[in-house]
C-alpha cells in the first residue's frame, strides 16, 4: 500500500548491520528491487551508543572494531541489493574504511541502471534472524545475462561453501569483486562458486555475467 503512494519503501531501520541480509531476502520477495530502500551504517553508529558527539576513548574503541574494513564492507554488501541508503558515522572513517566505502559507492552508481532491469534469484531457501551459517542471494539481470550476487557469512561453523548458480551460468566469469581492498578466496568454475570466508562475519559482492 505505501508503494501505491511512494516511490520507495525502507525495508527497516535495522542498526544490528548483520541481521539486515535476512530483512533484505524477505523484502525483496515483495518489493522491486530499485524500490527497496536499504539502509547501510557502513562506520559504526553502533544501537547501543546514540552520542552524537564521541569521546576520544568511544572513537579509538570504534577504530579498533572496525580495523579491519569486515564491518564496513558487510554493510555494502547488503545495500547493493536494492535502493542505497547510507548513514553511520562516515566523516570518522580512517582511510581503509573511508575507502571501502567509496569503493562500493562507486561500483553501485555503475550497476544501478542494472538494478532497476533485473529481478530477484535465491538460490537456496529464505533464512531467518538469528541463523546463523553462510546465506546468498542476488539480482538477476532481466535477460538472464548477468548477476548480482550478495553472500554474507554470519557466524556458524563452517567457512567454505559451494554456490551453485545453476546450468545458465555455466559459461560466465567474475567481472567484479567487491570489496576489492580486502582479500576474498573465491573460484567461479562451471557455474559453481566456490568461497571460503574465514571471519565470522563478513560478506562480499560479485558481479558475474556470460561469457
Amino acid at each position: 500500500e505505501t508503494l501505491s503512494h511512494f516511490e520507495f519503501q525502507s525495508v527497516s531501520d535495522q542498526e544490528i548491520y548483520y541481521n539486515m541480509p535476512a530483512i533484505v531476502s524477505g523484502a525483496l520477495a515483495c518489493i522491486q528491487p530499485e524500490k527497496c530502500g536499504i539502509w547501510a551504517s557502513p562506520y559504526p553508529r553502533r544501537y547501543n551508543n546514540r552520542l552524537l558527539n564521541f569521546t576520544d576513548e568511544e572513537k579509538e574503541a570504534m577504530r579498533i572494531a572496525a580495523a579491519d574494513g569486515e564491518e564496513t564492507a558487510f554493510n555494502m554488501v547488503t545495500a547493493m541489493l536494492g535502493n542505497m541508503y547510507l548513514s553511520g558515522r562516515i566523516e570518522l572513517a580512517d582511510e581503509l574504511n573511508f575507502n571501502l566505502i567509496s569503493e562500493a559507492v562507486s561500483l553501485y552508481k555503475e550497476i544501478r541502471p542494472q538494478i532497476i532491469n533485473s529481478h530477484p534469484i535465491w538460490f537456496g531457501n529464505f533464512f531467518h534472524l538469528n541463523d546463523q551459517g553462510i546465506f546468498y542471494m542476488g539480482l538477476e539481470s532481466n535477460d538472464e545475462r548477468c548477476l548480482l550476487l550478495s553472500v554474507w557469512r554470519i557466524d556458524g561453523e563452517n567457512s567454505e561453501c559451494v554456490i551453485s548458480l545453476g546450468e545458465k551460468y555455466q559459461s560466465s566469469r567474475i567481472a567484479e569483486i567487491y570489496p576489492s581492498l580486502l582479500e576474498t578466496d573465491a573460484i567461479l568454475e562451471s557455474g559453481k562458486l566456490h568461497i571460503k570466508m574465514s571471519k565470522d562475519k563478513m560478506a562480499r559482492f560479485f558481479v558475474v555475467q556470460k561469457v
